[in-house]
């Protein structure tokens, strides 16, 4: 799995098929085949990447009430950005290339 910042060029390369008011209202992961997906479900592909979560991720893919859990719990940490931002050091964001 790659993080790359919002301002990186690969990731504007990677998201230009979104309209940028959408590429900065949440998260997106791209998946190896070009899949764009946002919010809640991006948080599911971030589950994948995570090796003691996939289960999570799998059960997300499948169970829609698991899907709804996982979308609300981005939802509620996304509406909190301010607060969280509190707690994150201000720093550069890290980078992991794919």
């Amino acid at each position: 799995m790659a993080l790359l910042p919002f301002s990186d060029d690969q990731a504007s390369e990677l998201m230009s098929a979104l309209d940028p008011e959408i590429r900065e209202r949440s998260m997106h992961v791209v998946q190896p085949s070009g899949t764009i997906e946002s919010g809640g479900d991006a948080m599911v592909g971030v589950l994948e990447g995570l090796p003691g979560l996939r289960w999570l991720a799998w059960l997300a893919r499948r169970v829609d009430l698991v899907r709804g859990a996982v979308a609300w719990a981005y939802f509620a940490v996304a509406t909190r950005r301010d607060l969280f931002s509190r707690l994150v050091p201000n720093r550069p964001a890290p980078v992991r290339r794919p």
